[in-house]
């Protein structure tokens, strides 16, 4: 559960920036140590200093006229592994960039069994089955889609996690709990 919510929570974020704000943001560096928890283990997004607004002359000019700006995020980027793949044909990088970064954060499609040994508890392992884990899955590697065009916007992402928690019988809206709630006493 908790790991759904902070999903849950790094997704609204995004979609917050990619729909809500004004003008859009596009992140553009969205990694696990760009998601912080507060300690109610909800998720925020975090270290905006590659962000770029996406305004129509933002959009038009945002690799132009950078200085070293762009060959610093390429390296950051390459550095981390989460570089959109359509980034090496276009030079841009846009919402459909944080969603790729997004669905790297929960799947990672070069890795053996996409990874999903390092997502789940050991404790719970990869032979149980959890409600919802397939479409989490399959959600994670939508994302990860090679063209963007194929990628879901994040709010179609934040819809389809909450509707992932109310199948595994959570309430996607309920507060977190806090850090210390969330440990068993043995």
């Amino acid at each position: 559960m908790r790991r759904l919510k902070v999903a849950l929570g790094a997704a609204r974020g995004l979609a917050y920036l990619h729909e809500l704000a004004n003008p859009p943001i596009t992140h553009r560096d969205i990694k696990s140590t760009n998601i912080l928890l507060d300690e109610r283990i909800n998720a925020k997004v975090a270290d905006f200093g590659l962000s770029k607004p996406m305004g129509d002359d933002e959009k038009a000019h945002e690799n132009k006229n950078d200085g070293g700006y762009e060959a610093q995020v390429r390296f950051r980027i390459r550095v981390q592994g989460y570089l959109d793949s359509e980034y090496y044909m276009t030079q841009q990088l846009t919402e459909k960039s944080d969603v790729y970064n997004y669905g790297v954060m929960a799947m990672d499609k070069t890795k053996v069994l996409c990874n999903l040994h390092e997502i789940l508890d050991p404790a719970i392992g990869l032979q149980t089955s959890l409600k919802g884990l397939e479409k989490f899955v399959d959600l994670a590697m939508r994302c990860v889609e090679e063209s963007g065009a194929n990628r879901p916007a994040m709010g179609d992402v934040v819809k389809e996690i909450e509707n992932i928690m109310q199948i595994a019988g959570l309430n996607p809206n309920a507060e977190s709990t806090s850090a210390l709630d969330s440990y068993e006493v043995s």
